[in-house]
């Protein structure tokens, strides 16, 4: 008596291959926006949780990484009341520490980062503190890789020019 037939266990070993594959450049994406492992870690549990329970609502127009992505900014949605002030129509970078950057230009900083558009931002944040690649990055917006490396280069240049004071 065969439990499973071949293409199941062939669909399964698949998306146990594309988890895995996935799973360091989700857990990127998710600490671009928080940068807080903790609050990662939770939120990938979430994930990881989610995703085994709803693996058949799963319709293969995307890949396994945009759509464990797309889960993981959904459960980021539900928890952020946790960690952010409502008030905040922003994620978390408001937050972070500049060891770096000189105490009288950190303020410039947060200033010019705030003035930024909202996809630039995310672009900017996923490659820089979640050291995602940029054709990773492509693929969750859905755009060519030219684009997103514009995007990050263009929103540097916006960031360093506004604590220059340019």
């Amino acid at each position: 008596m065969q439990l499973f037939s071949a293409d199941e266990i062939q669909y399964e070993e698949i998306m146990d291959s594309a988890y895995e594959k996935s799973f360091k450049y989700v857990r990127g994406f998710v600490f671009s926006y928080c940068m807080d492992t903790s609050f990662t870690d939770k939120i990938m549990v979430n994930v990881v949780t989610r995703a085994t329970k709803e693996v058949e609502k799963y319709d293969k127009r995307t890949s396994v990484f945009v759509w464990l992505c797309n889960i993981a900014k959904e459960e980021m949605v539900k928890a952020r009341e946790d960690f952010v002030s409502p008030e905040d129509n922003e994620f978390f970078f408001y937050n972070i520490n500049f060891p770096s950057v000189p105490k009288e230009k950190e303020k410039q900083l947060i200033t010019s980062i705030k003035r930024i558009e909202k996809t630039q931002k995310e672009i900017f944040f996923m490659h820089t503190l979640g050291k995602l690649p940029f054709s990773i990055i492509a693929e969750i917006y859905g755009r060519p890789e030219v684009w997103v490396k514009n995007s990050y280069l263009i929103t540097k240049a916006k960031i360093i020019g506004g604590v220059n004071g340019g």
